[in-house]
């Protein structure tokens, strides 16, 4: 394993340390002479945090990014690395630690601001399913009077208003709306020996 910079550059990884310092951080390699801005000062201290430590002779790997080299066979070659040989992976950061960050770090703010950054696309795009909106279900149930369970559920086109209602209500396509089912329900009057009938509509979608 490697422990400095050094053996960084040695290995042909030195693109992915650009613009940093001397080393006088805590596992991140960040010095105090960089020439960064503040901006991406903070972006590479989180981006870069125990690169030292997990860094091998074919992988240079940190917080955020676990870029394996093994597969190119001029991967110690500064001028002859191909990139799109390497394997890029997200580090052990979550994308709410990482994934803005990398995006100011690799970005146009910091080391790709020339646009001549070769490995910087990689290296955001391995967090790129982190900016993809989470898939979620929600079960929902509303009580509905003056209509039966069972008159409900056997009518297509109330149940299709009704999911074209709810539908409209949160915002979302009809096909959004499944397993729409009515369930019977007693509701005792207050004061009285009757009871009203009404259903529960159950939507799980």
């Amino acid at each position: 394993m490697k422990n400095s910079n050094e053996a960084a550059k040695a290995q042909g990884l030195e693109p992915l340390n650009a613009g940093r310092g001397s080393g006088s951080g805590s596992g991140s390699g960040r010095g105090s002479g960089s020439g960064q801005s503040p901006e991406c000062e903070a972006a590479d201290e989180i981006v870069s945090k125990d690169q030292q430590e997990l860094s091998t002779d074919t992988a240079h790997i940190a917080q955020c990014y676990d870029a394996d080299s093994s597969s190119d066979p001029k991967a110690k070659e500064p001028d002859g690395m191909d990139f799109t040989k390497w394997i890029f992976k997200k580090g052990k950061g979550s994308c709410s630690v990482c994934s803005a960050a990398l995006k100011i770090k690799f970005g146009a703010k910091c080391e790709n601001k020339n646009g001549d950054c070769k490995h910087c696309p990689f290296l955001i795009d391995a967090y790129k399913d982190c900016d993809v909106a989470p898939k979620f279900a929600i079960a929902h149930t509303i009580a509905l009077e003056g209509i039966s369970a069972a008159a409900f559920n056997e009518d297509p086109k109330i149940i299709a208003s009704f999911q074209s209602t709810v539908a409209t209500t949160l915002g979302v396509t009809t096909d959004k709306i499944i397993n729409i089912l009515a369930n019977p329900t007693r509701r005792q009057l207050s004061g009285r020996g009757l009871a009203a009938e009404g259903c529960r509509y159950v939507e799980r979608g």
